[in-house]
């Protein structure tokens, strides 16, 4: 119940999104074409649209709009008498005065009245569109009692309502050696008319040879290169401190009292250092000088989808597929000890020398004894419920030996030392992947006779493999109707305390060391056995044990597990630590890359340990989560005034709750935190996207699909290894005959001749062609069946294929619908649809819904086969030593 619980967690982000955009993002384009002779020269910025313009053409290659450029009238340089009543722009006055406005457009500075006031009386004039440009006196303005006449007469520098602090300047950078603030001679600024004369103090606030830049300790830090006056004076020596002026771009809102007015041209936004460039072009030739406005332009639909859809699917068919190792290793186990001749063991024939009738055909026999364990008649197959041995088999002091003639008929060719000298080897562990086979058991054989190992030696080595198989087969959990309702209340009690109470920040951690320790199995364990392959020296790291505990259930503690543990949390720590110090840890290369291997990992070490075993179960639980991404997506807005309950789950709390300009330049402040996905997902930033974001696919849309098709890709694998025991049980028998057939005629021949088998009994070589031309022809061969089994009576690769499909519908309707969607809404329908058809058309869905029966015949195969291994290894090593050579083989060999 705590693997299902937790994962909980992955569904908390159950949803296919993009991350959303945050911040004042420049995405509006000015192109200025600047003609000085034959020559144009072009200049291009990139400034921020106002929140009420009109939409600006897509991309340069769209119709963009083009036109001269113009600065106000000279009786209105901030466009500002129409809102304060002084004059009122309309279509006959244009026409009197300087019709050079209409199409035009207009270059304003900031200050005097709102955006919205600007953008409407240029809108007036007839202009095409309006610059408005920031600057160092638009800071400053009269306060209301000296403005309105009512109060007593003031000092000039009471009646300037100064620039706030942290919003229009700065003044440190956190101490006082990145101190950005200077003192100016007071004597040397001039206030008239108030409140600021820009003539004369620019000079002084403005550039690197300022007295600002003289007297500011970080001047380096200042990158707008520009001051503002702060109202702070030192009497005594006559000075006053000015700091670094915020030079960004801003979102210009809307006004409030003129909402009824609406705004026909786009409306864009620059920089101080932007408007002093754009003015010295139009001081020089303001003829020659042609704007062309466009917004910014990005993919529409942007690669970084594709990959992340090719990732998830990827993850899912890898996920999946080694979920049947199982099948897969018992198969290359049992068709290696069929080759190396120990088939009559592995199928549990008795091997005692009788004869046999030819037309007497077995096969049926030891394939049913092995997947079902019927016991059989002495004579066929003996390998029953309780894995009894055959008949020559005795038990001495608790170890079960075996006597040479039970191995192999004398004088047949098992019993020559290509076939028969090597040992048999134990077969214990779940999956390659899961856990890693600790014991090898190799025998190293030489001329001279191996001395026996004593009973209680074999004794207590057969009751830790044993143990260790036990262990393997409990780790795994079968989710049942009542494992998935208990989803359903536990993944909404989940999501509704992470709404409240806000503890992203445990969830992190939480998932980090989860994922670690994923990883340690997944990733490091197999990568450092690899290597100790490849240095055979460092093999005391895998077989040798740094601690004997008995905590966990754990024997040993080896030395290649301390190594894979460490590193596995080592590399999670670090990914902490850069998510919680990190302002936007998704832009950080090495955290989203580790962040997509932990997700990896963490899939597929789950999808290992929870299995389906019907479809009846399957179908409650992809049902219940359907319905779960439903309600908290679409449903809980309309509960909770507006806001989704997944889509702010899976976002930390949704967007920051401070103001965008604001936070644009405090990012660290805690009212700007927010709005970063939780890291249960995997996440692909955007390619060649000024906005930059993420692509984002939540654990849950991989993990609750996957156990459906890990279902179909085991009950695959299972029908793989039932009919190729079928087969190899066919070989093993027939080749039985035929050595039974040889043995009694060389007993009834003493001729030369009839030493040798029969012409018919030896197989013709039908290979026509040079060996690689057969390589090539059987492999072909191979892989075509196995590509017709696939789709003709396999369900792994269709279901693959619908889950591809359902998540790239899913991407679809992102880019459609322009918000996050529950990518469940399309996977559950694709894969539990495409499983449902498929049983129905093949006559099996009755049998699919209850539980395939060939997945609980493979499952007992699949625990039999290494258990008659390890019974005939140590029968094996107990018996004297062969006198020929052995080779020394590692159970390494059949995984």
């Amino acid at each position: 119940m705590g693997v299902l619980g937790t994962l909980v967690f992955f569904l908390t982000t159950s949803t296919c999104l993009i991350k959303p955009i945050e911040g004042i993002l420049p995405k509006g384009t000015i192109e200025v074409l600047i003609r000085d002779e034959d020559v144009t020269t072009p200049r291009i910025y990139h400034v921020s649209i106002a929140k009420f313009s009109s939409s600006l053409p897509f991309g340069k290659a769209s119709p963009s709009l083009k036109s001269t450029l113009a600065i106000p009238p000279q009786r209105d340089p901030l466009l500002c008498n129409e809102i304060d009543g002084l004059v009122e722009y309309t279509p006959s006055s244009i026409i009197t005065e300087e019709d050079y406005y209409v199409g035009a457009t207009l270059l304003v500075p900031r200050g005097g009245c709102t955006f919205q006031a600007k953008a409407l009386a240029a809108q007036h004039l007839g202009a095409s569109s309006i610059l408005i440009y920031n600057n160092l006196s638009s800071r400053y303005n009269l306060n209301k009692t000296y403005e309105n006449n009512t109060g007593p007469s003031l000092d000039p520098l009471e009646q300037i309502s100064w620039p706030p602090n942290r919003n229009d300047y700065e003044c440190s950078r956190g101490s006082r050696a990145n101190s950005t603030s200077g003192w100016i001679p007071k004597a040397s600024l001039s206030f008239d008319p108030l409140p600021y004369n820009p003539h004369k103090n620019n000079a002084h606030l403005s550039g690197d040879k300022s007295t600002c830049a003289n007297t500011m300790p970080s001047w380096e830090s200042c990158t707008s290169a520009k001051c503002l006056l702060t109202g702070e004076e030192n009497r005594k020596k006559g000075l006053m401190r000015a700091c670094c002026a915020w030079d960004i771009h801003l979102s210009m809102g809307f006004d409030s009292t003129l909402t009824s007015s609406q705004i026909n041209i786009p409306s864009l936004f620059l920089t101080m250092k932007q408007g002093d460039d754009l003015l010295s072009a139009v001081k020089i030739s303001p003829s020659d000088i042609t704007v062309e406005l466009y917004e910014r332009s990005y993919p529409q639909v942007n690669a970084s989808s594709f990959l992340l859809w090719f990732l998830g699917t990827s993850v899912t068919w890898l996920a999946c597929f080694v979920s049947g190792n199982d099948y897969r290793i018992v198969k290359r186990i049992i068709g290696r000890e069929v080759k190396n001749g120990r088939g009559m063991m592995i199928f549990g024939v008795n091997t005692e020398t009788r004869p046999t009738a030819p037309n007497v055909n077995t096969a049926p026999a030891i394939g049913s004894n092995i997947m079902e364990g019927r016991p059989m008649v002495r004579g066929e197959n003996s390998f029953d419920a309780t894995m009894k041995l055959s008949a020559k088999e005795e038990v001495k002091g608790g170890a079960i030996t075996i006597s040479s003639s039970a191995v192999t008929p004398p004088s047949s060719p098992l019993s020559s030392p290509t076939a028969g000298s090597t040992s048999a080897v134990a077969a214990t562990g779940r999956t390659a992947q899961a856990m890693e086979l600790q014991n090898h058991l190799t025998v190293n054989s030489s001329n001279n006779a191996m001395a026996p190992e004593s009973n209680d030696a074999i004794n207590q080595r057969n009751q830790g493999q044993h143990q260790q198989s036990n262990q393997s087969n409990s780790s795994s959990l079968e989710i049942t109707v009542y494992h998935a309702l208990f989803f359903l209340v536990f993944a909404s009690a989940m999501l509704f305390i992470l709404f409240f109470f806000k503890i992203y920040a445990l969830v992190r951690i939480f998932y980090g060391f989860g994922c670690s320790g994923a990883v340690a199995q997944i990733l490091f364990s197999p990568f450092y056995s690899f290597l100790i392959r490849l240095a055979p020296f460092l093999s005391p790291l895998k077989n040798s044990a740094c601690l004997n505990v008995k905590f966990c259930d754990m024997n040993n503690l080896r030395y290649i597990d301390a190594l894979s543990f460490l590193s596995g949390y080592a590399l999670g720590i670090t990914w902490l630590y850069v998510g919680f110090t990190s302002t936007d840890p998704s832009s950080n290369i090495f955290y989203w890359i580790t962040q997509n291997i932990l997700g990896a990992s963490i899939c597929i070490l789950f999808l290992s340990l929870l299995r389906l075993n019907s479809i009846k179960v399957g179908t409650v639980l992809l049902v219940a989560a359907f319905v779960y991404d439903i309600f908290f997506v679409f449903i809980t807005p309309y509960i909770f005034r507006g806001e989704s309950i997944m889509i702010s789950v899976a976002t930390s709390g949704g967007p920051p709750a401070g103001d965008l300009d604001f936070c644009e330049k405090y990012p660290n402040e805690d009212e700007c935190q927010g709005g970063d996905p939780l890291p249960m997902l995997f996440a692909f930033p955007r390619i060649a996207d000024y906005r930059g974001g993420s692509v984002l696919l939540g654990l849950g849309d991989v993990v609750l699909p996957g156990l459906l098709i890990s279902f179909a890709a085991r009950l695959d694998c299972a029908r793989h290894l039932l009919e190729y025991c079928t087969k190899k049980a066919t070989e093993v028998s027939e080749d039985m005959r035929r050595q039974q057939h040889n043995h009694q005629r060389q007993r009834n021949s003493n001729e030369t001749a009839g030493l040798q088998n029969d012409e018919n009994d030896t197989p013709e070589d039908d290979s026509d062609g040079t060996f690689l031309e057969h390589c090539k022809r059987h492999t072909f061969i191979k892989i075509r069946q196995q590509i017709y089994f696939s789709f003709s009576k396999g369900y792994f690769y269709p279901l693959i294929i619908s889950y591809a499909l359902g998540l790239l519908f899913a991407y679809i309707g992102v880019y459609v619908m322009k918000k996050g969607q529950p990518a469940l809404l399309y996977l559950v329908p694709m894969n539990l649809g495409t499983m449902i058809c498929l049983g129905k058309m093949r006559g099996e869905l009755t049998d699919l819904w209850d539980g395939s029966n060939d997945i609980v015949k493979a499952d007992r195969v699949v625990r039999r086969v290494p258990r008659r291994l390890e019974a005939l290894e140590s029968a094996v090593e107990s018996a004297p030593a062969a006198e020929e050579d052995h080779d020394e083989v590692e159970l390494g060999q059949y995984t």
